[in-house]
């Protein structure tokens, strides 16, 4: 790995998720990971539907879980559709509203998962 990714990852990243990180879980049924520190988009509307008749307007927003974090029963796991993230008093369901777009992939830097939710109502 190039040197100044290396010290990104050491000194940059931590200062972003200091600043402008929040809090969040990671569920998968009754299981919960322990909180940490994530990076987020601010949300936004969004819908789908094939048809407009049928189309649904959804509240989305992509969360950046940094992938050594992502730990259930002691397992560092890759985040699935249909798992949650609690975000304060929030749940996002991993989901993407585009289903020929993965609601899971890994971020270029290697560190990240780029993880696609919908607000559960």
């Amino acid at each position: 790995m190039p040197r100044f990714a290396d010290r990104y990852q050491a000194h940059g990243v931590p200062v972003i998720e200091r600043e402008h990180g929040v809090d969040v879980t990671l569920n998968q049924g009754t299981v919960s990971s322990a909180e940490f520190r994530a990076r987020r988009r601010r949300r936004f509307n969004d819908s789908f539907g094939e048809e407009i008749a049928t189309n649904k307007a959804v509240e989305v927003r992509t969360y950046y879980l940094p992938i050594a974090d992502c730990v259930l029963a002691g397992n560092t796991i890759k985040p699935q559709a249909g798992m949650t993230i609690t975000d304060g008093s929030e749940t996002w369901v991993i989901a993407h509203t585009d289903p020929n777009t993965p609601a899971v992939e890994p971020h270029n830097d290697g560190y990240d998962w780029i993880i696609h939710t919908r607000y559960q109502t």
